[in-house]
């Protein structure tokens, strides 16, 4: 197998669609999402150190070259409820999630992002939403 350079940049994104909610929503999917975020990136980054150890064949390989990017950016990806806004579904929480999540990543990521399909088009990432 060839191995290939490490990426400049490693991406780690969460991805949440309000959009429409059938049903009463889970106050810990909003309210928490910031924490739920900080924990992920820990489990992946940690699944990653042992897969790049302990893995076989392209799992290693791509464990390895993630790990060995030069930097990481943490992005939340979240389209907003469209319907009527509440206290458990405030028109902007996307900013309360921002400022929440960087204090819990800014050792990894010192500016995460938190986008939506809009957003995504501004911000100059890699990829696109639609």
């Amino acid at each position: 197998m060839r191995r290939q350079k490490a990426p400049g940049v490693v991406w780690l994104i969460e991805a949440k669609d309000f959009r429409v909610i059938r049903g009463q929503p889970n106050d810990r999917n909003i309210s928490g999402l910031a924490d739920d975020v900080w924990q992920r990136v820990k489990d992946t980054l940690t699944g990653l150190a042992e897969a790049a150890v302990q893995g076989e064949g392209i799992e290693r390989e791509h464990a390895r070259r993630a790990m060995a990017g030069k930097t990481r950016r943490i992005v939340v990806h979240v389209e907003p409820h469209t319907g009527r806004h509440s206290a458990l579904l405030p028109k902007n929480f996307a900013a309360g999630v921002l400022q929440k999540l960087r204090q819990l990543v800014r050792e990894i990521d010192p500016k995460p992002l938190v986008l939506d399909m809009v957003l995504t088009r501004t911000f100059g990432v890699p990829w696109s939403v639609g």
